[in-house]
């Protein structure tokens, strides 16, 4: 599945609730220097991983976003399934980012 950049509230909903697969949720700044380190790591999961999807959420653009799932350091990595939350990775570790994909897409 692609990686979506959301902007808006309502998309970002719409995203959630329209898969079925595992959805991984990184909310990042434009700003932040380990956000940005970890760009890679999420091309690297949606071309290995074809059954998830990976949603880039600005926190400065949807802020009622990052407030509902309690947002407080970045990045912050929510992994998701049926609008339920799975588990997340605070900080830039990627390699805790790919072993929970790996427990969680199956």
């Amino acid at each position: 599945m692609p990686l979506v950049e959301v902007s808006q509230t309502n998309i970002f909903r719409a995203a959630l609730k329209s898969t079925p697969h595992l959805v991984v949720v990184d909310f990042y700044a434009p700003w932040c220097g380990p956000c940005r380190s970890l760009n890679q790591t999420f091309v690297d999961i949606t071309s290995q991983f074809k059954n998830v999807l990976v949603i880039k959420a600005d926190v400065d653009n949807l802020a009622e976003i990052s407030t509902e799932f309690n947002v407080a350091r970045l990045p912050t990595v929510v992994f998701i399934r049926f609008g339920r939350e799975l588990d997340r990775v605070v900080g830039a570790d990627s390699k805790a980012i790919i072993n929970k994909v790996i427990t969680y897409a199956v």
